[in-house]
């Protein structure tokens, strides 16, 4: 928006409320009926580096995260909170120095659909 000024960054802990925020606006996080998933999902991916945050000003505006499968490494998520959809804010998770640099080589695959965007980062053997 505006002159605010928009950067990624590595995910911590601390973001974790904020991510988990984003992700509950798009159904994939709520109320822990027998046991939490999402949250030790998240810390694994921060723990290991493999975590991003799109921050405006103070405030988490997107979330990504790769999964290294060992010949590739996969985009897991990009969520961008629900009210700032289309103004391209997942878009800078693509090149550096966001998740592309998580992986060798990144190509980016984008598949259009009726729900959210997804990609998929694949690292060239």
């Amino acid at each position: 928006m505006g002159g605010t000024s928009r950067s990624i960054r590595e995910a911590t802990d601390d973001d974790l409320p904020a991510i988990r925020e984003i992700l509950a606006a798009h159904g994939n996080d709520g109320a822990i009926v027998v046991a939490d998933v999402v949250g030790p999902y998240l810390r694994h991916l921060i723990a290991h580096g493999r975590a991003r945050v799109a921050v405006e000003g103070d405030s988490v505006v997107g979330f990504g995260a790769t999964v290294d499968a060992g010949a590739s490494v996969h985009l897991a998520d990009l969520f961008v909170r629900a009210d700032r959809l289309g103004q391209g804010i997942g878009r800078p998770f693509f090149g550096p120095p966001a998740l592309a640099p998580l992986c060798a080589v990144c190509v980016a695959r984008r598949a259009a659909h009726a729900g959210p965007r997804r990609a998929r980062l694949v690292r060239s053997s």
